[in-house]
């Protein structure tokens, strides 16, 4: 019991220090104006930014989601590579169709009515393999349900997105962010296994700023228009989060339009 005492204390010291590895959103230039985004309110594991027009985004019924990309003039970390990158824009395309899927239309990449989403990475923070295996192991010798990382090597995520209607009109923009704290958030192996896991939190929070009140949450449509992108809950990979106390990083279904 000292041993582990001894560990949850350093722990909580360390936390006290470094609380959160989330840094402010950026301004890449990738939206057309930053002056009139204001910070979104009762936000707890992210920064966001955000701005909505009432009235163009309540009268989109139908979106199409445009590949993401690396904002402009953005240089990632060298130890994150082209295959990497595309890990992380190909899942947030993924998690973002499921979370849209369930409250519009899907359209395919030549449906000029649909409203358009438009998405860029504006920084990826690297997650150190070394210290989530020591997360890891320090989480199962804790006692509880939760995980535990250390204060370093600990990875993040900042994203800028916006839904453009068939008339170019600007419905809503985001810029958002979010870094691993030291509790509740699970390593990874993956060099970029936090921007991963923090892709789906990231589409959550988008569809339901977009959709406001007005557009609430159905049932996942029959059939899936995002089943190119594979399962909605890949079994394998939950089982293997489950076993390792990490977050595992799968290869990508192919296809980016769900309509074809």
């Amino acid at each position: 019991m000292s041993r582990l005492f001894r560990l949850s204390a350093v722990l909580l010291a360390a936390s006290a220090m470094t609380a959160c590895a989330t840094r402010p959103p950026t301004q890449t230039g990738f939206l057309n104006d930053y002056a009139t985004m204001e910070a979104a309110p009762d936000t707890v594991r992210a920064q966001i930014t955000q701005r909505r027009d009432p009235a163009v985004a309540s009268a989109i019924a139908r979106v199409r989601i445009a590949p993401p990309v690396l904002a402009p003039g953005v240089v990632l970390d060298p130890a994150i590579s082209p295959d990497e990158l595309a890990l992380v824009t190909m899942e947030l395309e993924r998690r973002l169709c499921f979370e849209l899927s369930r409250r519009y239309a899907i359209g395919g990449a030549e449906d000029a009515d649909a409203a358009r989403i438009e998405v860029a990475v504006s920084d990826i923070g690297r997650t150190s393999a070394g210290a989530s295996l020591v997360s890891a192991v320090a989480s199962r010798a804790i006692p509880g349900p939760g995980s535990v990382r250390l204060p370093v090597g600990r990875g993040s995520l900042i994203v800028e997105a916006r839904a453009v209607d068939g008339q170019g009109r600007e419905g809503a923009a985001m810029v958002w962010s979010r870094g691993a704290g030291l509790a509740f958030d699970r390593g990874s192996l993956s060099e970029v296994g936090d921007a991963h896991r923090y892709s789906g939190a990231f589409a959550e929070d988008f569809t339901q700023w977009l959709a406001g009140s007005e557009r609430p949450e159905g049932q996942v449509p029959d059939p899936d228009p995002c089943r190119t992108y594979g399962p909605r809950i890949d079994l394998l990979r939950e089982a293997a989060r489950f076993g390792t106390g990490l977050h595992v990083v799968g290869q990508p279904a192919t296809g980016t339009n769900p309509q074809d």
